[in-house]
């Protein structure tokens, strides 16, 4: 059985992992290409939201076919951001996560307190397990669809054989004039659709793997005020604290330049993404019913884990203002002590919040779900009034 330390360095392989995929990389890339993947990565899902674009326009009498694409335009625009955000930070990001690399492994070597700073190493791994899995089984199941169609045809003797892309799009120049081009297209699509998935999948787990990290070590400091005794230096452990506490905040701000607007676009675009495949699941419409099952539950999936992660950092932040306050200060009879104690009181949680619109918890993922309800039912009324 894999220990928590195991467990623990197999977590963070795998975010680097991921990293590689999504072209993104802290110091030297181990591969050369992998320098070029982001600038391909953003031209070719560019180019994908423009047929996006050029589709719905031609289309926008057609609510079915409307709501079929406006998640992949959602989704792309998405990535876009994610992976812009990424490019523009780039250096702040890698400080972070030098910063909090470093302070969480001064901590792990020292194996009287690893066992408090891994406790909730099992959750987090699993969420990047859950999201990888799911947030790649999107584009792949996309990928598949116009091969397994194309085998059906011919299976059933279809002719002329119809040859789909993987996604709805429609550009000035025929992408059916030969098969040629209509494999240029697939290739770059799927190209494109995978890269989005990567980006995702990276990001939201870097999101978790570095509120883990913060958390992590607000609970060992919880940790060690709880045991203070009467002996121990309190001084120097006061001084831990608040040195820790300051760049532990300075990181949290970090992660909110990165991450606010990313999950402020989310929490705009999800629920009308989630109404649109729910709508589209209504009509059941055979082609494309599976693609929609897979997409809410990946956004469903991708909603949860930001609003936990953000609450995990909010309840940790506070369970060590419990831990400053019941660490016996009262009667120490050490002024300095209880002067430091007080002011440590003063501090407040550290939230996750998107670009201050609104805080990052639990709340968040009932708002998101409660209003793509809304939002259907909305359109089903209107559908039914044609």
């Amino acid at each position: 059985m894999i220990d928590q330390a195991q467990k623990y360095e197999k977590y963070a392989n795998n975010i680097r992992r991921l990293f590689l995929f999504a072209g993104i990389s802290h110091g030297p890339a181990p591969y050369k290409f992998i320098n070029y993947l982001p600038a391909l990565y953003l031209f070719f899902t560019i180019a994908l939201i423009g047929g996006n674009i050029l589709f719905i326009a031609d289309n926008l009498t057609d609510m079915a076919l409307v709501t079929k694409t406006i998640g992949i335009f959602i989704s792309g625009s998405g990535g876009i951001l994610k992976l812009s955000l990424y490019l523009l930070n780039r250096n702040e990001f890698s400080k972070m996560h030098d910063i909090l690399e470093g302070s969480f492994r001064n901590d792990f070597w020292n194996e009287k307190i690893r066992k408090v700073l891994l406790s909730p190493v099992n959750y987090f791994y699993r969420s990047t397990i859950i999201m990888s899995r799911t947030f790649i089984a999107i584009p792949f199941i996309y990928c598949i669809s116009p091969i397994i169609a194309i085998i059906v045809q011919r299976a059933r003797g279809v002719d002329p054989i119809i040859y789909h892309l993987p996604f709805l799009t429609k550009f000035p120049w025929d992408s059916h004039s030969s098969m040629s081009v209509y494999a240029l297209h697939y290739i770059c699509e799927c190209f494109c659709g995978m890269g989005v998935g990567f980006i995702s999948v990276s990001m939201d787990s870097a999101l978790g793997f570095y509120i883990f990290q913060i958390g992590a070590q607000f609970r060992v400091l919880s940790h060690r005020l709880e045991n203070l005794k009467s002996n121990d230096d309190y001084r120097a452990l006061i001084k831990e604290c608040v040195l820790r506490h300051r760049t532990l905040n300075q990181c949290r701000d970090s992660l909110e330049r990165v991450y606010g607007p990313i999950i402020l676009w989310f929490m705009i675009t999800s629920a009308i993404s989630l109404c649109a495949n729910v709508y589209q699941i209504t009509k059941r419409n055979s082609d494309s019913i599976v693609n929609c099952f897979v997409y809410i539950i990946a956004k469903l999936v991708q909603a949860l884990f930001y609003a936990w992660f953000g609450s995990f950092l909010t309840s940790e932040t506070e369970s060590f203002r419990d831990a400053v306050y019941n660490s016996g200060w009262p009667g120490s009879g050490e002024k300095p002590l209880m002067t430091s104690v007080l002011i440590m009181l003063l501090w407040k949680p550290l939230v996750l919040s998107a670009c201050g619109f609104s805080t990052i918890s639990l709340d968040m993922f009932v708002a998101i779900v409660n209003t793509a309800m809304s939002y259907f039912f909305l359109l089903q009324t209107l559908d039914e009034t044609k």
